[in-house]
């Protein structure tokens, strides 16, 4: 996995994340690292229907997110981590 934009960001997936980075950086997967985000289905839900078409969405809690990064560094894909 090459991870190619980092953006630490409260409003996580938004109008230049979706639209712009996504096109512009051939983005295939969008990771959202967030301990109260990845407990909330509502919040969730929105970040989903955020998320453009053709874009993977990965919500984690912080924990899970490191214990996964070590599967995820072998897998081809273009990953915006907000």
């Amino acid at each position: 996995m090459t991870i190619v934009g980092c953006r630490i960001d409260g409003r996580l997936i938004h109008g230049q994340v979706a639209n712009l980075w996504t096109t512009k950086l051939n983005i295939s997967r969008i990771m959202v690292i967030d301990d109260e985000v990845a407990q909330n289905d509502i919040e969730k839900s929105g970040l989903k229907l955020a998320t453009p078409p053709g874009v993977k969405l990965s919500i984690l809690p912080v924990a899970k997110a490191a214990e996964k990064y070590l599967s995820w560094k072998n897998m081809t894909a273009n990953v915006s981590s907000s």
